[in-house]
């Protein structure tokens, strides 16, 4: 868990201040809005953090101070980690890394392996979180940095409790309890009591489970954590629904949700979600059960971690046997194995074995050679008598006897445990084989049920021939991130005889967004079934169709999901244009010159100002205008020399410079740019172009 620190408004005040009104003072600035990020907004309101540690960077980049260039990305990564893009991330992560490696900064590149190892675990991979929490140890106890110590020492703990070696990891994580009592580190401090609060959970000591918990609690209230309140109250919860205390459990899963919710943190919003469903379960209520258990269970595909994904599937899977949906019960059976399976496999257990023997081993062999160079040393300089030293001789063999003894002792000593762990995995690796062929099945049922997905949205999109032949030169750049896709285009004829193009973005990518783009489709169509003739009144029944039917989706404020998107209509001369753009922008290039048709604010679903009606608009179009109409997956993506974002300025300069080339050059220049510009790194979001020439 990253810091969450709550500075007074003076505070806030006076770092302003710092950033605004410096001068020539570079380091003190981005101090002061290093400080602004941490304290202030990245973990009450994450989007603006992320908007100002974009500034830092480029502020950063620009004066070429690679430290804080290193800063910025790492802040990046922990911002996207905590709205669970863990992916993103991770990538964030390793650019700090690298730049941190390049200058020497070892402090620094224990920070970012610390944040690393974290992200893989909470994606699964444990080889690379154990690889990352080993070297971050191997060069905190250089540097001498307890804290990061105890953070490695704890990282390690998490990876051996998820393997199911809670004794093993229970001694890690009091060794780190002591290194962060010594220093005096309360947020890390009541972190571990936490987690060493669910071992004892998990072995059924409650009470020692219940002072673990109570005590983190009145730590994070001490230090302003909300977040840490959150997984506090969610973990009093687990406990009383342990206990048999079920209305007290209710309680406490819900004073956790409204915390995470606020925060926007998912990954512990999920939680919340599934410990109430357990609550019901319990009970016996299997309708609400299954409710808050399915609000998990989606909710868990927009954020990376696996093992939430597998828990949720595997509750619903008993769920729905329980109900006699036994259909219902396979599906999720096979979703947690396949998730299971990524998590348990013999490769990772191997290679958490392995790295921590060679660690150890490691370690006792520095000692060993240092220990044999002194005695070298000081045979070289020292003038002994021949007594003297045949005493030292005899020592050193009896020493060199006894540690040989002793290695010898422990190679046996690993070796009966390996043996041990070997037949344990034999059994395991049986026990996979059994189930070999089915996860196979499973695994290409799901496959085909995600390429036939990918064939029925495909159906919803704009035909190639409905738009050659109503608008004629045109492009569209359809790339999206995955085979289904939140991003979509759609094209059909008013009630006025106008065309009209849609380019939307729907929440989400992936299965939730293809699901939520069909909705968003049928709302557009069924607008226009209802005589809707205008832009502007196709989104106003369209939105008010999408808040109708979401608040179907069990969450205590109906569904906030929905699309930015622009719709564009053209007469049959095209000389006239009428619009409507929620949050999505509409351009328009014009005699070398682009006019940027801004957004109205607000998407089209539930909002804040959902009261209010889409306006829209209308504009006179000359031969030979271009108008274009996106979504933001391109000006997001990460890239270039520098792993930086795309952004609109460029993007625009993009489209200028080659506005003059034919539509089928310019749809091949944006798709050779994008590829060129994201080289290796990974797409983060579905991305859709449309051009259109007059």
């Amino acid at each position: 868990m990253f810091p969450f620190l709550g500075f007074s408004q003076p505070d806030m005040d006076s770092h302003w201040e710092k950033w605004e009104n410096t001068t020539n003072q570079d380091t003190t600035r981005m101090n002061a809005i290093l400080d602004i990020i941490w304290d202030g907004f990245l973990f009450s309101d994450t989007d603006s953090a992320i908007c100002l540690a974009e500034e830092y960077l480029d502020f950063a980049q620009n004066i070429g101070n690679k430290s804080h260039e290193a800063t910025a990305l790492n802040t990046l990564g922990v911002a996207q980690y905590f709205k669970g893009n863990l992916a993103k991330a991770i990538a964030f992560y390793k650019n700090s890394y690298g730049i941190r490696v390049s200058i020497n900064d070892q402090k620094g590149m224990s920070s970012s392996l610390n944040n690393l190892g974290n992200t893989y675990f909470l994606m699964g991979d444990y080889d690379n979180a154990m690889a990352c929490h080993i070297r971050n140890l191997k060069i905190s106890e250089q540097l001498d940095l307890k804290n990061m110590i105890g953070s490695a020492l704890s990282g390690i703990a998490s990876i051996f409790n998820e393997q199911g070696e809670l004794n093993q990891a229970l001694s890690y994580y009091k060794e780190s309890l002591g290194i962060q009592e010594e220093i005096g580190n309360k947020r890390n401090f009541a972190n571990t009591l936490v987690s060493m609060g669910n071992i004892y959970l998990e072995k059924d000591s409650i009470q020692k489970a219940l002072n673990c918990f109570n005590e983190s609690t009145s730590i994070y209230q001490e230090i302003s954590d909300l977040a840490g309140q959150a997984t506090s109250l969610n973990n009093l919860g687990l406990l009383s629904l342990k206990t048999g205390q079920h209305q007290k459990a209710l309680d406490f899963f819900n004073q956790s949700l409204k915390i995470s919710d606020n925060l926007g943190h998912k990954g512990l919003s999920i939680r919340n979600y599934r410990g109430i469903s357990l609550v019901h379960e319990a009970d016996k209520n299997y309708s609400n059960a299954l409710k808050y258990g399915n609000i998990a269970f989606d909710l868990s595909f927009e954020i990376d971690e696996v093992e939430v994904k597998a828990v949720s599937a595997e509750a619903l899977w008993r769920l729905y046997k329980i109900d006699g949906n036994h259909k219902k019960s396979l599906e999720m059976h096979e979703v947690f194995i396949i998730y299971r399976d990524s998590m348990f496999n013999e490769q990772n257990q191997k290679a958490v074995i392995q790295q921590e023997f060679k660690y150890k081993f490691e370690k006792k062999q520095v000692k060993v050679n240092a220990q044999h160079e002194a005695q070298l040393l000081k045979q070289e300089t020292e003038a002994l008598s021949k007594q003297k030293q045949q005493r030292i001789i005899l020592v050193a063999v009896i020493s060199g006897l006894i540690l040989l003894t002793l290695f010898v002792a422990f190679i046996f000593n690993r070796l009966r445990i390996t043996k041990s762990q070997k037949d344990e995995i034999f059994e395991q690796k049986r026990e996979i084989e059994s189930q070999k062929e089915f996860v196979e099945v499973a695994h290409k049922e799901i496959t085909d049920s995600i390429n036939y997905a990918e064939r029925i949205q495909r159906s919803f999109l704009a035909t190639e021939t409905l738009l050659n032949e109503n608008l004629g030169e045109h492009f569209i750049y359809f790339n999206p991130k995955e085979a289904v896709s939140g991003d979509f285009y759609w094209a059909g004829k008013l009630d006025n005889d106008n065309f009209a193009v849609s380019c939307a973005d729907s929440t989400g990518h992936g299965v939730p967004g293809a699901i939520m783009s069909i909705l968003n489709i049928s709302s557009i169509e069924k607008a226009v079934e209802n005589k809707a003739s205008k832009p502007a009144e196709v989104f106003n029944h369209a939105r008010k169709l999408i808040i109708e039917r979401l608040k179907k989706d069990g969450s205590a404020e109906g569904g906030k999901d929905g699309m930015d998107a622009s719709l564009i209509s053209f007469n049959a001369e095209k000389t006239v244009m009428q619009y409507v753009a929620a949050h999505n922008p509409i351009w328009i290039i014009r005699a070398g010159e682009l006019i940027d048709i801004k957004a109205e604010k607000m998407p089209v679903g539930k909002h804040d100002h959902d009261h209010i009606p889409f306006e829209g608009g209308e504009i006179e179009l000359q031969k030979g205008d271009i108008i274009y109409t996106l979504t933001d997956g391109y000006q997001d993506q990460f890239g270039g020399e520098k792993g930086k974002k795309y952004k609109v300025k460029p993007f625009k300069r993009l489209l200028l410079e080659n506005a003059h080339l034919s539509m089928n050059e310019q749809h091949q220049k944006i798709s050779d740019t994008f590829d060129e510009w994201k080289r290796d790194l990974e797409q983060v979001d579905d991305v859709c172009v449309i051009g259109v020439r007059v």
